[in-house]
C-alpha cells in the first residue's frame, strides 16, 4: 500500500500556489497526516471523534469544503478530529484536503460560527418561529434516543436535518409553543405539545390551554400543580434543568390522562425513577 508522502511527494516541499484537491484518506493515511503538525493541535475531544466515526459508520459522511490543510512547511494545521474519527471507524472516506496555506492560517481555522439547529430548520424551509424548532428537534431526538436527562452523544446535523424533515409538523406546535412564554419555555411547550399530539391531537390542545390559562381546574388537577409550580419557579428564575421540567410536563399529561388527582409533582431520579414516557 502506497504512503501518503509517495503519494503527494510534494507534501514536504514549499510551492507557491495553494493547491487543494479530493483525496480518498485510508486509516494509513490519517494517521501519517496526524503525525505531522500536531504541536498546534487544541486538545483532542473523544466526544466529538466517536461522533463523527458514528457518522462514518453510518455512511453520513460527506465531503464539504472544509478541507484537512497543511502550511507551506508541510505541518498539518487542520483537520486533527476528523483524521482521529476515520482510524476510530476504521474505514476510509473522500475529503478535500490543501496544501501550501500560509504558516499562519491556523489562527483564523474554526472561528466562524457552527449552524445551530434553528439555522438547519431555515435551511430546508421552516421559516416561521425556526427558534423553537430547532430546540424543540435537539429534545425529541434526545427523547428517542433515551438521553434526554443525560449528557449523552450529540445529534450531527444529518440526523438532525433527516429528523426536521420527518417530522414538519412540529412546526405547528412551535406556533403554540411560544405563546406558553409564561409558563413553560417555547422549546419545552413545542417540544412536548408535538409529543402529545402524537397520542390524541384534541386533549394535547385542550392540555396547553389549561396549563396556560388555569381556567376551570379544581385543587388536585395535576395541570393545576404544574401551572403554579412552573409560573413559581419561573418567578425563582429558574431552578429546575431543562429535563426536569420536560419529565414533570410528560408525568402531568400521564396523570391527567389516567384521571388521577396529586398534590405534588416531582421526578425522584436519583432514587432511581426512570424517565417517563408520554402515554
Amino acid at each position: 500500500m502506497s504512503t501518503l508522502t509517495e503519494v503527494r511527494p510534494h507534501l514536504h516541499k514549499r510551492e507557491s500556489n495553494i493547491n487543494v484537491e479530493v483525496m480518498t484518506i485510508t486509516p494509513q493515511w490519517a494517521r501519517e497526516m496526524l503525525a505531522v503538525g500536531n504541536h498546534r493541535d487544541r486538545p483532542l475531544s473523544q466526544t466529538r471523534v466517536k461522533k463523527l466515526a458514528a457518522a462514518i459508520r453510518r455512511g453520513e459522511w460527506c465531503t464539504n469544503g472544509d478541507c484537512i490543510a497543511f502550511d507551506v512547511n508541510g505541518k498539518r494545521i487542520n483537520g486533527q478530529h476528523r483524521l482521529s474519527a476515520i482510524i476510530e471507524a476504521d474505514t476510509p472516506v473522500q475529503a478535500l484536503v490543501g496544501y501550501n496555506f500560509p504558516e499562519n492560517a491556523f489562527m483564523t481555522t474554526d472561528v466562524g460560527a457552527k449552524r445551530t439547529t434553528a439555522d438547519l430548520a431555515v435551511i430546508i424551509g421552516m421559516k416561521k418561529h425556526y427558534m423553537a424548532v430547532g430546540a424543540a428537534i435537539n429534545l425529541l431526538w434526545r427523547y428517542k434516543q433515551g438521553t434526554l436527562h443525560t449528557r449523552g452523544v450529540t445529534p450531527t446535523n444529518t440526523q438532525l436535518i433527516d429528523l426536521l424533515q420527518e417530522n414538519p409538523q412540529i412546526e405547528k406546535s412551535a406556533e403554540l409553543g411560544v405563546g406558553m412564554w409564561s409558563v413553560l419555555s417555547p422549546a419545552v411547550a413545542t417540544f412536548c405539545h408535538y409529543l402529545f399530539q402524537q397520542i390524541d391531537p384534541f386533549q394535547a390542545n385542550a392540555f396547553f390551554k389549561s396549563l396556560r390559562t388555569g381556567a376551570n381546574l379544581a385543587e388536585g388537577d395535576p395541570i393545576l400543580v404544574l401551572r403554579n409550580r412552573m409560573i413559581a419557579q419561573k418567578a425563582q428564575k429558574g431552578i429546575l434543568p431543562q429535563h426536569e421540567i420536560v419529565a414533570l410536563v410528560i408525568k402531568t399529561w400521564n396523570y391527567h390522562r389516567r384521571g388521577h388527582r396529586v398534590k405534588h409533582l416531582g421526578w425522584q431520579y436519583r432514587k432511581g425513577e426512570r424517565f417517563p414516557v408520554a402515554k
